[in-house]
C-alpha cells in the first residue's frame, strides 16, 4: 500500500498533524475515502468502536462522510479545505483505523 505510513502514523496518533501536512493530495485522497467506507458500513468496526465514535463531538460531522456527494465534492476541493476537513478527526483515527491495520481475526 503507497500510503501505509500514513495511515500507521493516524493509527499510532504520532505526528498526526505532521503526517497529514506531508501528505500528497493522493493521501489525503485516500483518507477521505477510508473515511466514506467507514461510515457506509464497508470498512466494519465492532461495536465498541463505534459507541467511541458516536460518544465523540465530530460524530455528526463524521456522518456527512455518509453521503456519496459530499465525499465527490471534498475530493474536487483544493489541498487547504481537505485538509481542513481531515485535521477535524485527529482524535478519532486511532479508533478508525486500528480495524484497518489490525482486523480482527472473527471480521475477517
Amino acid at each position: 500500500m503507497k500510503h501505509k505510513n500514513l495511515i500507521h502514523n493516524l493509527h499510532k496518533n504520532s505526528k498526526v498533524s505532521q503526517s497529514l501536512n506531508n501528505a500528497n493530495n493522493e493521501g489525503l485522497n485516500l483518507v477521505l475515502k477510508l473515511l466514506h467506507l467507514i461510515t457506509q458500513g464497508r470498512i466494519k468496526l465492532p461495536q465498541s468502536a463505534t459507541e467511541t465514535i458516536s460518544k465523540s463531538l465530530r460524530s455528526k460531522k463524521l456522518s456527512e462522510f455518509e453521503s456519496r456527494r459530499y465525499l465527490n465534492d471534498l475530493l474536487s476541493k483544493p489541498r487547504e479545505d481537505k485538509l481542513r476537513v481531515i485535521k477535524q478527526f485527529n482524535k478519532l483515527y486511532s479508533t478508525l483505523f486500528h480495524y484497518i491495520m489490525k482486523p480482527p481475526k472473527n471480521m475477517t
